[in-house]
C-alpha cells in the first residue's frame, strides 16, 4: 500500500494537491504543520470544542503552520445550518482565524468515493454486519469503562493555548 496517497498518483485528492499537501512547502529539514478544527454541526459548541480549536490554532501559529476549519456535515439527519452558524460565531468570538475556505465534508463525497474505490481495488475493504443497535450498545459499554485517574490528571495539566 506504499504510495496510496502519494501526491503523484491520480487518486490523490485534487483539493489536497491544490493546497500543497504532499509537496512539502517547508524549508529543507523543517516540518510543515497543518492543524485543523473539525466540528460537527449537530449541536452547540462546548468547552472541549473551544479548547481543541484554540489549541489547534496555537500550534499552527507556534510552528508557522496553517490552521484549517473543516465542517463535518455528512450526517444529514442530525446536522443543522443554525448549529454551523453558531459554531462560526463562537469561533469568531474566541478570536480564531482560519484559512478563508471552510471545507465542508459533504462537498467532497466524490473524493471519498474515489478513495473507497481505490481501497476496494486493493482488496482492503470489508463489510461490517453490525446493526446500529449493536454499535450503540458497544459505544455505551466503552463509555462505562474505567479510566485511569492519570488521564484526568494529564488533561488538567495541559497548557491553555495563548
Amino acid at each position: 500500500m506504499d504510495g496510496l496517497w502519494a501526491a503523484d498518483t491520480p487518486a490523490f485528492p485534487e483539493f489536497a494537491r491544490e493546497r500543497g499537501v504532499g509537496r512539502g512547502g517547508a524549508a529543507p529539514g523543517e516540518i510543515s504543520h497543518v492543524t485543523r478544527f473539525a466540528p460537527s454541526p449537530t449541536g452547540f459548541m462546548h468547552l472541549g470544542h473551544a479548547y481543541a480549536a484554540l489549541f489547534a490554532q496555537s500550534e499552527a501559529r507556534r510552528t508557522n503552520g496553517r490552521f484549517l476549519l473543516r465542517i463535518e456535515d455528512i450526517d444529514r439527519g442530525r446536522c443543522r445550518s443554525q448549529f454551523e452558524a453558531a459554531i462560526l460565531e463562537d469561533l469568531d468570538w474566541l478570536g480564531l482565524e482560519w484559512e478563508p475556505e471552510v471545507r465542508r465534508q459533504s462537498d467532497h463525497m466524490r473524493d471519498y468515493g474515489a478513495a473507497l474505490a481505490r481501497l476496494d481495488a486493493l482488496g482492503v475493504v470489508y463489510p461490517c454486519f453490525c446493526t446500529r443497535s449493536a454499535i450503540r450498545a458497544e459505544i455505551a459499554r466503552a463509555g462505562a469503562a474505567r479510566h485511569s485517574s492519570s488521564v484526568a490528571t494529564h488533561i488538567a495539566t495541559l497548557p491553555i493555548p495563548a
